[in-house]
């Protein structure tokens, strides 16, 4: 066989064993839950890369034959020269990284009964009944803009959060920090049964739609994604949002999502609670423009 051949084969080899173990670690990842996406660290930057040094000449130098000239010193540098002296060492060349951009856009949610003077996680399935008291916790793995709307008796949509008791206003919210809805008092059942509708968005960058509904813009001036909250931006009341909205926002944007239900029979990874009871909701997507979307429904009899 001749060495041509032996290479080709050999290079067919190393594509396809290559081609296995992407697949493999494709599968991997696909295999984890959502909750372990949620809490997996951030992506460690790549390390820096240096610049190659440049190679010794290996030609014999010949030396000169020295005279009056040959000795004079050689001229100093410029003070005002803003080049560094070549020193023959490598230089280091600086990585691109954000932290907010390394791992998979991450929602936690659960549902906050009041038994006394305490708040305990109930699942979300659970049947409430009149005179229930219950709030809303969310949970971000990174920095975006969060956005809660509730589906009320009129059939229209009201947001929930941002709330003007809440950061005044702001809807940015960060990792680490644990967001109650409603701020300083809870929803309470009464008499009527039926099922209350709340709907979450969240988001890298500021979500165009909702903010125009939310916010009321004054001066003619555009949204800015920072800073905020913006003095030409004051927080609705109400901002009726329609039912083609929020379906549009469903469909676009709950493809791809991997969504786990988790209680405290579930062994739960590093950094997560040693019991919970609540949903995860992920976008795998590590791009600029990725987003969370979920649905909660709370039944009352």
């Amino acid at each position: 066989m001749s060495l041509r051949k032996i290479f080709s084969l050999f290079s067919l080899f190393a594509a396809s064993f290559s081609l296995t173990a992407m697949f493999a670690l494709g599968q991997a990842e696909k295999r984890l839950s959502a909750r372990e996406i949620f809490y997996a660290p951030p992506v460690e930057p790549a390390p820096a890369k240096k610049a190659a040094a440049p190679q010794a000449k290996k030609a014999k130098e010949i030396k000169p034959v020295e005279t009056a000239e040959t000795k004079a010193p050689a001229p100093k540098p410029s003070s005002g020269s803003s080049q560094p002296a070549n020193t023959g060492t490598s230089q280091i060349i600086p990585a691109s990284y954000t932290s907010e951009s390394s791992v998979p856009l991450g929602l936690r949610y659960s549902i906050l009964k009041k038994e006394g003077s305490e708040s305990v996680e109930v699942d979300p399935d659970t049947v409430f009944h009149s005179g229930d008291r219950i709030q809303l916790r969310v949970d971000v793995n990174t920095s975006g803009y969060l956005y809660i709307i509730n589906r009320g008796s009129s059939g229209n949509w009201n947001p929930l959060f941002p709330s003007a008791k809440i950061a005044n206003g702001d809807n940015r919210v960060q990792k680490g920090t644990q967001y109650v809805i409603p701020s300083g008092y809870v929803f309470t059942f009464d008499e009527q049964p039926g099922t209350e509708k709340l709907f979450i968005v969240f988001s890298r960058q500021p979500v165009s739609d909702l903010e125009e509904l939310i916010y009321s813009l004054t001066g003619g001036q555009k949204l800015k994604a920072a800073p905020r909250p913006d003095s030409s931006k004051i927080l609705l009341a109400q901002a009726n949002i329609q039912d083609t909205m929020i379906d549009r926002l469903r469909m676009v944007y709950s493809r791809d999502l991997i969504i786990e239900k988790v209680d405290e029979t579930k062994a739960p990874p590093p950094s997560a609670p040693a019991k919970e009871k609540a949903v995860y909701v992920v976008n795998p997507s590590r791009s600029g423009d990725s987003r969370v979307v979920a649905d909660i429904s709370l039944t009352h009899k």
